[in-house]
């Protein structure tokens, strides 16, 4: 294989293992917005939609996180905006850890690329029937939050 090759074959690979690494018979929805460049610009909002059709269990809402090694910060500060079918809003701000106490990466690595899983915005929860919308914006202080490869959520049953 030649280094380009290499080079997509590696994240391809990452994803796949992390979706059935993660993946299980109560998600009902997961997926990933790439962030072009791995520059997230603060006016780059990742938009996410899902529908809950079964309102017996109670629900979360997880966020991943795909991130370079070359990543600078402990935490990527984020706000969670979702909007439910009656069009009420609800926001979580975050700093979600990427890195523990020694200040070495958690998560899953391949190679230079690390997936985070799972930082909780919203646990326990009854949903109503109907489509959501999530936003994810970053709240870092600088209008580039640089080295995120990708953001994504992942909504199970609990």
């Amino acid at each position: 294989m030649n280094k380009k090759t290499v080079f997509l074959f590696v994240p391809f690979f990452v994803l796949v293992v992390l979706f059935v690494r993660c993946n299980n018979k109560s998600t009902i929805y997961k997926n990933y917005t790439e962030i072009p460049g791995f520059l997230w610009d603060k006016n780059q909002d990742l938009p996410f939609s899902f529908e809950i059709s079964d309102t017996t269990p109670e629900y979360e809402v997880k966020i991943h996180v795909r991130h370079t090694n070359a990543y600078q910060h402990e935490t990527v500060p984020v706000l969670f905006t979702m909007q439910n079918p009656s069009g009420e809003t609800t926001q979580v701000p975050a700093d979600i850890h990427l890195k523990d106490e020694k200040g070495k990466f958690t998560g899953d690595a391949a190679g230079d690329i690390w997936d985070f899983c799972c930082f909780t915005a919203i646990e326990s929860t009854k949903f109503k029937k109907g489509k959501y919308k999530v936003v994810l914006q970053h709240t870092y202080s600088k209008p580039i939050l640089m080295d995120i490869m990708g953001m994504g959520i992942e909504v199970s049953k609990k």
